[in-house]
Formats: structure tokens, C-alpha cells, sequence
């Protein structure tokens, strides 16, 4: 019994050896939750982030890249307390992106802020939002921002100003007509120079698509020929349709 006692002591003591070597910041850890990470741009400008506690650097996430009028995916994690306090902040480290130069480069500003982190009864998803003015907050919410719960002061997904849409839309615009362009060129050469037309077509197909040009002998076969002018054709009157479709959808 006094053996049994003896060990039993021994033990006890081992295991408050142990407990007191374990750091303070692991016990504190234990009362935070990780929560996933989100953002959303309510501006016309795109922006890449990433989210810090300005009290504990391993506390961090974040590192996407949000588009004009857009919103990101899902990243892990940020850390919150399960009870929250009055002085809880995030830092946000983030760079915009202005209107790529001439020379192709894309300029970008870099900035960072230190954001409130609202009142919450218990940790949900934390979201970077940015607005239309482009002040960056923090909002905390399980839902997203068109759900009638949603915390945040914008409701909603963002919604492109008319200069976007424009923009967007002129880009596909400008596809569509190069795409339109290059049919009624290779319908053209199919009529003017069939031969040298067809074997630039035939080589084409040999290296990305060889069922194109199964059962045919070769470029100078008429039949294969006569197949591509059909099938240009074809496209041609597609490519006028999609482009026709695309001026009158222009906002």
C-alpha cells in the first residue's frame, strides 16, 4: 500500500512537471477557433490580400487575389477568441492593381490597415470585404452576402458599374470579329487557292486534331477540300451570329 502510494506521488508530481512546461500560448490556443477566410470587392479595382493578428504572427491567412466587382474562394485559416473583445483587430496587408501600361506592366499600390473585428457571440467565417470607395473592413458571418442574415453594412453580391460590363463586353467583342476575321479568310483561300489553303489546314490538323483528316488522302484530295469549305461555311455563319449576338447584348 505505502509502495502504491509512493508511485502515486511520484506520478503526480511528473505530471505537474509537465504541465507547467507547456507554453502559455498553447493553453491560450485552446480557446481559439479556426475559421475559414473570405473576401469580396464591392470596387473596380482588383486586389490581393492576406490577414494577420497583430498579436500572435503565426495567426495569419489569406493570399488571394480578388477581381474587379468579384469575390474569392475559400482560405484557411484565421484563428478567432470564442469570446470576443471590445479591442479585437486584424491587420490587413494588401496590394491593388491599377490599369496595366502600355508596356504591358500592371502597376499595383501596397497598402495595409488595421480593421475592427465586429461584435460576435460565437467565431464564424471571417470575410475581408472591400467597398466601393475602397476602404477595407472586416465582417464576421456564417452567410454570404445576398442571405438576409449577412452582417455586413452592403448587402448583396457586387454589382459591375456600366463601364465594366462595357469593358468586359467590348473585350468579347473584339475576340469575336478577330474569330470572324480569321473564317473569311481561310473561307477566301479555300475558293482562291484551295491547295494552299488546305495543306496549311491539313498540317494543322495532323499536329492538334488527326480525326479531322481520317479517310482523306491527303491536302490535294477534293473531297477534303470540299469538306473544308462546308465546314468553314458553317463557321462563318456562326462566327457572324455570335459577334451580331454580342453587339446587341452591349449594356
Amino acid at each position: 500500500m505505502k509502495k502504491s502510494l509512493c508511485c502515486m506521488r511520484r506520478m503526480t508530481k511528473l505530471l505537474s512537471a509537465v504541465l507547467l512546461t507547456v507554453p502559455i500560448s498553447f493553453v491560450a490556443a485552446s480557446t481559439d477557433v479556426p475559421v475559414s477566410i473570405h473576401a469580396v470587392n464591392y470596387s473596380d479595382q482588383e486586389f490581393e490580400y492576406t490577414v494577420h493578428d497583430p498579436k500572435d504572427k503565426s495567426n495569419n491567412g489569406g493570399g488571394e487575389s480578388i477581381g474587379r466587382f468579384g469575390a474569392g474562394g475559400t482560405m484557411c485559416c484565421y484563428s478567432l477568441p470564442k469570446k470576443w473583445r471590445p479591442e479585437m483587430k486584424v491587420k490587413i496587408d494588401f496590394n491593388v492593381y491599377h490599369p496595366r501600361l502600355p508596356d504591358g506592366s500592371l502597376p499595383k499600390t501596397t497598402s495595409s490597415t488595421l480593421a475592427d473585428i465586429p461584435q460576435y457571440s460565437q467565431p464564424q467565417e471571417l470575410w475581408v470585404v472591400r467597398d466601393v470607395e475602397g476602404k477595407m473592413t472586416i465582417v464576421i458571418s456564417n452567410f454570404e452576402p445576398d442571405h438576409p442574415k449577412w452582417s455586413g453594412k452592403v448587402k448583396g453580391w457586387p454589382i459591375p458599374s456600366l463601364a465594366y460590363r462595357r469593358e468586359r463586353i467590348d473585350i468579347m467583342i473584339g475576340t469575336a470579329r478577330s474569330n470572324l476575321e480569321a473564317v473569311q479568310n481561310l473561307y477566301s483561300g479555300m475558293k482562291k487557292t484551295p491547295n494552299e489553303t488546305a495543306k496549311k489546314l491539313w498540317k494543322f490538323s495532323e499536329e492538334y486534331d488527326q480525326k479531322e483528316i481520317i479517310g482523306y488522302k491527303g491536302y490535294y484530295d477534293k473531297k477534303y477540300q470540299q469538306f473544308l469549305i462546308e465546314d468553314l461555311s458553317k463557321s462563318l455563319i456562326d462566327a457572324r451570329l455570335t459577334l451580331k449576338h454580342l453587339e446587341e447584348e452591349r449594356p
